[in-house]
């Protein structure tokens, strides 16, 4: 298996360029509206990767998960944790946006924050 090049940078397709993030600045990556989007501290990215294929590049980074089917978040810009209902929660970002979690995930998200 080859190594990326760099374990804290996540390389991006946007239009003709390709952009390379620092992993502390993603805040989630999700499927809205049929696009695969990138949401940075400081920017929002429509990206030409899939969802899947962005989860098998940060397959080796262990704070960027899988939280639902359409969101992979990462776990360090997560303020807060809200109950919703069926076992399911909201996760509260630095920058405010909601992020949902799935019954499916919930379980790996206590054990990740142990509650």
């Amino acid at each position: 298996m080859k190594q990326p090049v760099s374990p804290h940078k996540l390389a991006i397709a946007v239009d003709e360029r390709i952009i390379l993030l620092n992993l502390p600045d993603i805040l989630y990556i999700g499927t809205i509206e049929g696009q695969t989007v990138v949401v940075a501290k400081d920017n929002r990215y429509v990206v030409n990767d899939t969802l899947i294929a962005l989860e098998k590049k940060l397959q080796q980074q262990s704070t960027i998960i899988r939280v639902h089917r359409a969101y992979l978040v990462n776990l360090d810009a997560v303020d807060e944790i809200r109950p919703w209902f069926r076992s399911t929660y909201n996760l509260i970002l630095k920058n405010g946006e909601k992020v949902p979690v799935s019954r499916t995930y919930a379980k790996k998200l206590k054990q990740w924050f142990e509650f």
